[in-house]
């Protein structure tokens, strides 16, 4: 079962989630319970977003627990900087032509 809540305030939003999954005995069993949060603030070409799951513990890249990302849009360059709770960062640039 899942419940999930999501809204937008002016230039916030935020998503919440919560999945309870614990069936055992079964092949392909839940593994138990978990829940998400993810804000973002907009302005302009800026994006500032936070995500957690913690479904994701010890995971990595876009797949971790706890990512943080600022992203900021030129207007046909995109720059996008993260960082995890694993120690990682990337930053990374698109082109649009």
């Amino acid at each position: 079962h899942s419940v999930k809540v999501a809204t937008t305030v002016g230039p916030v939003s935020i998503t919440a989630r919560t999945e309870q999954d614990i069936a055992t005995g079964k092949t392909g069993a839940g593994t138990g319970a978990e829940n998400e949060l993810a804000v973002a603030y907009t302005t302009g070409a800026l994006t500032i977003s936070y995500a957690k799951d913690t479904g994701q513990a010890g995971h990595f890249g876009d797949e971790a627990e706890t990512v943080t990302t600022i992203t900021y849009d030129l207007g046909g360059i995109t720059i996008v900087a993260k960082g995890t709770d694993q120690e990682e960062t990337e930053v990374s640039a698109a082109f649009t032509f």
